[in-house]
């Protein structure tokens, strides 16, 4: 049984996944591209305030309610075409791992409902701009509204 954390954004009750430690996987939006996604199809965001390789994350408290870090307690297995020396990792200051790919700290969006969802991409908030992860570690960066 997958373990969820389960939490409210935006009056909205949401649940995401604990961790994300079984796969990394690629989705594709027809006019964007390939961005990656966890192992149920949930989209993964990047956040342009985070500075790419410097082992910090930007986004903490209200930031985080509305952006969860994906938390991992492993290696993922990756799929379609992802290397396994891009998978990182860093350390929050809550004392959680959070996971990385290419240097860019990953995180889901609490509005997103269900899998193959990217209702986060071009959006910006807390300082910076969130954008879907392409599989070779740059941003997708046409369009800027998700399906």
């Amino acid at each position: 049984m997958r373990n969820t954390i389960t939490l409210v954004a935006f009056g909205l009750l949401v649940s995401l996944p604990a961790h994300a430690e079984t796969n990394l996987e690629l989705a594709e939006l027809p006019s964007q591209g390939h961005y990656l996604t966890d192992g149920s199809g949930r989209s993964l965001y990047i956040f342009s305030a985070d500075k790419k390789g410097s082992g910090e994350s930007a986004c903490f408290d209200q930031c985080a309610r509305a952006w969860p870090p994906v938390v991992t307690e492993g290696e993922p297995s990756l799929s379609g075409g992802l290397v396994e020396s891009q998978v990182g990792h860093i350390k929050r200051k809550d004392g959680k791992v959070q996971m990385t790919y290419q240097g860019h700290p990953l995180y889901y969006f609490s509005m997103d409902k269900g899998s193959e969802r990217a209702s986060g991409h071009g959006k910006e908030g807390f300082g910076g701009k969130w954008l879907l992860l392409g599989g070779d570690g740059k941003p997708l960066t046409e369009g800027v509204k998700g399906p």
